[in-house]
């Protein structure tokens, strides 16, 4: 059983320096979940001395700010609250979730939350912080289909003209590119890039297989390509590597995430979560 990543990173105590922002947001598109029994190790521990609600709503919001992990995109691109409720309960559905939380109303309305089983009220806190985020995110601007999330995101927290920002950029040029070629185009050494890099606590492979996650993830939710034209354009060697990519990613599969990312259907009236851990 599996729970959001952002629900056990929200526990945690905030970094806000810039290289660990950009960290955040290139793990997050890399692999979106935790096991759920770390989630609730985790909580029960920050039960000891629990958030207040503007800190963890805040702590929430800069999170969220720095998500990329296709769910993620999938939901703050929703266009109004029926396709945003119906792409949420088809990721609960779809996913193997320690606890499901299914959206039956246009509206976030606490007092029409429903729990049952043995979830903790902090956990219950997180998600409907959560959730509260997410809907504000998808009511915001419309983003552009093409966008490059990661690059804008290395520029809104100030590393723009780093070596975290130059090779994310010219990854977003050409994605297929190795470590060899993008020193090559940056005007530097391997080792010189790779050592850059490694200060910034991150590798190169896994800003690499973030850009292809966040291009290939792009091009499901707003063009009608082809799965293998989608992954040679993302510059994953084949649709395998392509499909391995989006389930460890977000658990879904390139077909199941398109066809979500298509629907949109009236919704009823209230919030429910339920627990499926025995």
């Amino acid at each position: 059983m599996l729970s959001y990543h952002l629900l056990t990173q929200a526990l945690k105590p905030v970094d806000a320096s810039p290289g660990r922002l950009f960290s955040y947001a290139v793990m997050s598109a890399v692999n979106g979940f935790v096991h759920h029994d770390e989630y609730v190790r985790r909580a029960v521990d920050a039960e000891q001395s629990p958030p207040g609600d503007r800190e963890l709503s805040e702590h929430v919001k800069s999170l969220l700010a720095c998500d990329v992990n296709p769910l993620s995109e999938l939901i703050q691109t929703s266009k109004g609250a029926d396709q945003f409720a119906t792409r949420w309960n088809g990721i609960n559905r779809r996913v193997s979730l320690g606890v499901k939380t299914m959206i039956v109303a246009p509206g976030i309305d606490t007092k029409r939350y429903a729990q049952q089983g043995a979830d903790s009220q902090l956990r219950q806190r997180v998600m409907l912080t959560f959730i509260e985020h997410l809907r504000k995110a998808a009511g915001a601007a419309a983003r552009p289909a093409g966008e490059r999330r990661l690059l804008v995101i290395a520029c809104r927290i100030g590393l723009e003209g780093s070596s975290l920002a130059d090779v994310t950029e010219a990854l977003y040029q050409a994605p297929e590119a190795d470590l060899a070629e993008c020193a090559e185009r940056l005007g530097c050494s391997r080792r010189t890039l790779q050592r850059q890099l490694h200060s910034d606590g991150i590798t190169f492979g896994r800003i690499k297989q973030a850009v292809r996650v966040c291009l290939s993830a792009d091009m499901l939710r707003n063009t009608h390509t082809s799965l293998i034209e989608v992954a040679l354009a993302a510059g994953f060697y084949d649709s395998a590597h392509f499909s391995h990519a989006m389930k460890v990613a977000s658990s879904l599969s390139p077909s199941d995430y398109r066809s979500l990312s298509a629907q949109s259907e009236p919704c009823p009236t209230q919030i429910l979560s339920f627990n499926v851990i025995k």
